[in-house]
């Protein structure tokens, strides 16, 4: 069966430029759904992570909103798609804006892309200010204030630490010595 190929196994790394860790090679994650469910039949068991990365900024981050957004949805048996539940609001001030364009976005934000660079995918592919669609979005608006919170508080402790125990110091951008001297990288 395919479970015993071994290029089906999910396996995992990381870089020594970054704490985040990610999968190596190709395996099951990266088929989509619909195959997986044609390969493995209707009797296995389907799991899927979709907006994991969400689920895990609301939580470690304390976004209250999207918790809640979130939690809401599962005790609903999840009817609707975490990105349909943050498009809703946006849409109807913005019908223009779809799932790919959050997406977009919220990753690039949550990873501490540049306010500066926010803006400018945001002016290419919604031909918004991202300001203005943040202020449409309790969600995003909530994200920002968190990565603020969370940027300041890698200044203030001096370092963060990543899921693999290591301890990734901060300095000053005025020092020169080998760490980082940007939080957005820590995030």
């Amino acid at each position: 069966t395919l479970i015993r190929l071994p290029h089906m196994q999910a396996l995992y790394t990381h870089s020594e430029k970054s704490p985040r860790i990610f999968t190596y090679g190709m395996g099951l994650q990266g088929i989509s759904k619909v195959v997986r469910k044609e390969l493995f039949g209707p009797t296995a068991i389907h799991l899927d992570l979709e907006a994991a990365q969400l689920a895990i900024i609301a939580k470690v981050w304390s976004v209250s909103s999207l918790q809640e957004l979130l939690r809401d949805n599962a005790r609903k048996g999840a009817p609707d798609s975490a990105w349909d539940l943050i498009i809703r609001p946006i849409q109807r001030d913005f019908p223009q804006i779809g799932k790919k364009h959050i997406k977009s976005l919220i990753y690039p934000l949550a990873f501490g892309m540049s306010k500066k660079k926010l803006n400018q995918i945001s002016l290419d592919q919604c031909e918004l200010e991202f300001s203005r669609l943040s202020k449409s979005s309790e969600i995003i608006s909530d994200i920002m204030v968190a990565r603020e919170e969370r940027k300041n508080k890698i200044k203030s402790d001096g370092k963060m630490i990543d899921v693999f125990g290591q301890t990734h110091r901060y300095i000053e951008p005025k020092f020169a010595n080998g760490y980082s001297d940007n939080a957005r990288p820590l995030m």
